[in-house]
């Protein structure tokens, strides 16, 4: 059984609503549950993202047994397909997980992770990853963000002596800007 562009929500095993997403194609057999993903953007993708756990974790609530919690499939695979980003030896990945794993990684890393979004004071911690497609980022008004950039910018530019003439010794090589690109 295959189904393609399926809204889902893993509500049941996160307790949250703020989750739901759409799944690229769902298979579905008596061993397994697939969920594939089409990336079509330069980004490497891998297949065991939060993206796609949140996805398998979604389908799985539509199957699950309302008791147990658990959906009749042993697998969850989830692969992703990235036919664009050159340099691959595969356009295909995939990450197998049993359903226990899944919802053990919602209960001890995401549920955790979201919650403390819900505090209107949490304090951002700026990534490369995290503030990709963060609105306030591209609209410049997140402190955080601001602070990390003016921050890796300074580390670009030495300061001008009395004469005129920059530095010699340049931080390009600061190890910092190889976790967050400036030009973005």
């Amino acid at each position: 059984n295959a189904r393609a562009e399926i809204k889902v929500n893993p509500e049941l095993y996160t307790g949250r609503s703020d989750s739901y997403g759409s799944v690229d194609v769902a298979i579905i057999s008596d061993a397994m549950l697939e969920i594939v993903d089409l990336k079509t953007g330069g980004g490497m993708v891998e297949a065991d993202a939060s993206q796609l756990r949140i996805y398998g974790l979604g389908t799985m609530a539509e199957y699950a047994d309302q008791l147990s919690g658990l959906a009749p499939f042993e697998t969850v695979r989830l692969t992703v397909f990235q036919p664009k980003l050159p340099g691959l030896d595969t356009i295909e990945r995939s990450a197998d997980f049993t359903q226990e794993e899944l919802i053990a990684w919602a209960t001890d890393v995401w549920v955790p992770a979201a919650n403390a979004t819900d505090d209107p004071n949490a304090k951002a911690t700026p990534t490369e990853e995290g503030c990709k497609y963060c609105k306030a980022q591209k609209h410049g008004v997140c402190p955080e963000y601001t602070a990390h950039v003016q921050g890796a910018a300074a580390t670009l530019f030495e300061p001008v002596d009395q004469t005129g003439t920059v530095p010699a010794v340049s931080s390009i090589g600061d190890p910092m800007l190889t976790e967050f690109d400036v030009n973005e």
